[in-house]
């Protein structure tokens, strides 16, 4: 299945929203963080954690910088229990999610993005492949969030046609468009 986004506007950008940031402590944290990140990915969350071992208040700081919806915040004591706590970065509601369903959690919020078909959205992320013809234009767009690709249509009815027929691969881009299966 193909999702397209009919374009109303675009502008370059630099920063996209990450799904998740995850935040840990020590070593033993650091190696369920790499799991994680590494099974999110697989399945298509965006998702990044500290390989420099920063401290935990720089983390957080990294995940702001980063614009990550969703904190996943490892301690010893709750993986012990099983447990995984996610605390939502903007309402900063938090939950802890047994870790056996913390990916089918994720997974599910974003089936929430079904809501969003035939609205009109904004997303930020980058050229994969462009490809232009005189009246209209392809650009295979990716916003990390998953492996598939978005595709962009747009026309010559847009006031920065000629510039956006000019964008290059791997060129950052805000989208607002009407998100059509």
């Amino acid at each position: 299945e193909r999702i397209m986004l009919a374009m109303d506007e675009i502008e370059e950008t630099s920063k996209r929203p990450l799904d998740c940031y995850i935040l840990y402590v020590n070593e033993e944290e650091k190696l369920k963080a790499l799991t994680l990140a590494q099974d999110l990915r697989i399945s298509g969350v965006s998702v990044d954690y500290d390989t420099t071992g920063r401290s935990l208040k720089s983390q957080f700081k990294e995940a702001d910088r980063n614009l990550a919806q969703l904190l996943i915040i490892l301690n010893s004591e709750d993986l012990k229990k099983g447990l995984i706590q996610v605390k939502d970065n903007i309402t900063k509601e938090e939950i802890k999610i047994d870790e056996n369903e913390i990916i089918d959690y994720l997974l599910e919020l974003h089936k929430q993005s079904e809501d969003l078909l035939n609205k009109e959205v904004t997303l930020e992320g980058w050229i994969r492949n462009h490809r232009r013809q005189k009246e209209f234009g392809f650009i295979d767009f990716s916003d990390g969030t998953c492996f598939k690709h978005i595709q962009v249509v747009y026309d010559n009815t847009l006031e920065n046609f000629p510039e956006i027929s000019h964008t290059l691969v791997g060129s950052a881009l805000k989208i607002t468009g009407t998100l059509i299966p």
